[in-house]
């Protein structure tokens, strides 16, 4: 490697929509998963962070975050 360069950092990001009505439909024929309900009792749970995580909470800590 070449010189002191910061490292650089692609992060892809689904569009939250398209996550939603994927999971619902994966959730409503995977067994393991409890019933997801209507999708806007899913949208609810899903807006709380409950199934796929929050934003920040997979990304993690950004660089103005550690001091």
């Amino acid at each position: 490697f070449r010189g002191s360069r910061p490292a650089q950092v692609i992060y892809t990001v689904r569009d939250p929509k398209d996550v939603l009505v994927s999971l619902f439909h994966f959730a409503r024929i995977f067994r393991p998963y409890r019933d997801p309900g209507s999708l806007e009792e899913f949208m609810g749970k899903f807006l709380q962070g409950d199934g796929a995580g929050t934003f920040r909470g997979n990304l993690g800590p950004f660089p103005g975050d550690l001091g």
